[in-house]
């Protein structure tokens, strides 16, 4: 007897009920079908890969105002995301630079303070009040660089949740590294998988979305230092498919 898989439209049904974090409401025919088939599995997450990556909907026109519609949603939190982030990025910088100024006011009415207290004392000698007494350094800057590189990217983000949080994975290696990996700036930063030997693309980027480094490995591991910051790696085959995506965090 044939094995039955699902059809284009159950497999369009199961992929939205992912992208809407929806999946227990799916008939239980089709999310156990997926548990028991990698195939169709593996259709369900290429398909949310796509529609998360922005790419062109090809040989799936026929599902166009199914898909047409999760898009909509999709970009629709993705602008509030970001428009939510940058207003907290402009508060806390608004905040630091508000205070630094009063660290700053305070400091200058101090040393003028000790300045004219120094004009009554004897030459040579050092009050106690002038002790201690140095303009506090504007490290504003630092602080604001410091905070966009850990500020997370809502789209990534959400990519790297579904691959973690997904009650199946697609077909591929399994993967060792921690779906968020958090290491130290004097460390390696070290990822590894298992599987069949097979040569992976690995892909870096940093928390805009940028890619850092594009490198091929069938070893099963690689290897990469990474200054602090938010970062998210992927791996895809050598068709480019997206097998998985994580996160990884530099302190």
């Amino acid at each position: 007897m044939d094995y039955k898989h699902l059809s284009e439209e159950e497999i369009a049904r199961a992929a939205e009920a992912m992208l809407h974090d929806d999946y227990e409401r799916l008939p239980s025919e089709i999310s156990l079908h997926l548990k028991d088939c990698q195939q169709c599995a593996n259709e369900v997450l290429t398909l949310c890969s796509i529609l998360e990556e922005n790419a062109t909907h090809k040989g799936i026109h026929h599902l166009d105002a199914l898909l047409l519609h999760t898009r909509l949603q999709t970009v629709t939190r993705l602008i509030v995301g970001i428009a939510a982030s940058v207003l907290v990025i402009i508060g806390i910088y608004f905040w630091y630079d508000n205070n630094d100024l009063k660290l700053n006011s305070y400091s200058e009415n101090n040393i003028n303070q000790s300045i004219d207290q120094q004009s009554d004392t004897s030459a040579g000698s050092i009050p106690d009040t002038l002790e201690g007494s140095f303009p506090v350094s504007d490290n504003t800057s630092d602080m604001n660089t410091e905070l966009l590189a850990f500020a997370e990217n809502p789209e990534l983000e959400k990519l790297a949740q579904r691959f973690n949080q997904s009650p199946f994975r697609a077909e591929g290696p399994k993967i060792i590294t921690l779906g968020t990996l958090t290491v130290d700036a004097t460390d390696k930063v070290f990822l590894k998988w298992e599987g069949d030997e097979i040569e992976y693309l690995i892909q870096v980027n940093d928390n805009s979305g940028t890619s850092l480094v594009e490198s091929k490995s069938a070893t099963g591991s690689f290897e990469i230092n990474l200054p602090a910051g938010l970062y998210y790696w992927k791996l895809l085959d050598t068709e480019y498919n997206l097998v998985f995506c994580g996160k990884i965090i530099v302190k």
